[in-house]
């Protein structure tokens, strides 16, 4: 298996797209996929494997089709990656959110402008140049601006799309010399990965005889 992004004939997102609807309903929870070697194995001899970099390049993939699959989308397969299509009729997510941010951004104006004389509410005009509703929209889905128990607050907190899917990592090569085994470097660069990009997945390296419990 090689990575989409330097293969002459990517075809791992459709294998990505057929499973995110399963690991989107809880019906997927394990991936055995090979990872052969480290990120130090240069690009020229990988000869059709995975290293770190590309595995994490490959569950992003899968992690976005989870993340489209439940906001009821799909990506094109013209485009690969590059145009949205909705799933159902609905609008696309993309309207949905602006259209979302700027209504909650005119709601929590005009109820910290509102005034209540005699029982009626009122408000001042409320400007509508892009400009304004920008600055708005930022000050309010700005975390440090939100108080602990927000709802916005955890709205936009970071979803995790991979949570609670196990990624059990096969066809490791063996190294040779007497440094550290490649298994070893191997995961433990998975998970500076996992840090930093934050797909919630868990990773673990496939031993022999061992059981994997999903």
């Amino acid at each position: 298996m090689e990575p989409d992004s330097i293969s002459l004939s990517p075809r791992n997102r459709q294998v990505w797209r057929d499973a995110a609807p399963k690991i989107a309903k809880g019906l997927l929870r394990g991936v055995f996929i090979e990872c052969s070697y480290p990120d130090s194995q240069p690009e020229e001899t990988l000869f059709g494997h995975l290293k770190p970099w590309f595995l994490i390049e490959e569950l992003k993939a899968l992690a976005e089709e989870v993340t489209l699959f439940k906001r009821g989308e799909k990506i094109s397969e013209k485009d690969n990656g590059k145009k949205r299509k909705r799933y159902s009729n609905g609008a696309s997510f993309d309207e949905a959110r602006v259209g979302g941010r700027r209504r909650s951004s005119r709601t929590s104006q005009l109820s910290s402008t509102s005034t209540i004389t005699d029982g009626v509410m009122s408000s001042p005009p409320l400007p509508t140049s892009p400009s304004y509703l920008s600055t708005i929209e930022a000050d309010l889905l700005s975390p440090s601006s939100l108080p602990h128990e927000s709802p916005l607050r955890i709205q936009t907190q970071v979803e995790k799309p991979l949570r609670g899917v196990k990624v059990v990592v096969i066809h490791v090569k063996d190294r040779i010399d007497d440094g550290e085994p490649a298994g070893k470097v191997i995961l433990r660069e998975l998970w500076e990965y996992e840090e930093e990009v934050g797909l919630g997945c868990e990773f673990v390296i496939a031993r022999k005889g061992e059981s994997v419990f999903l």
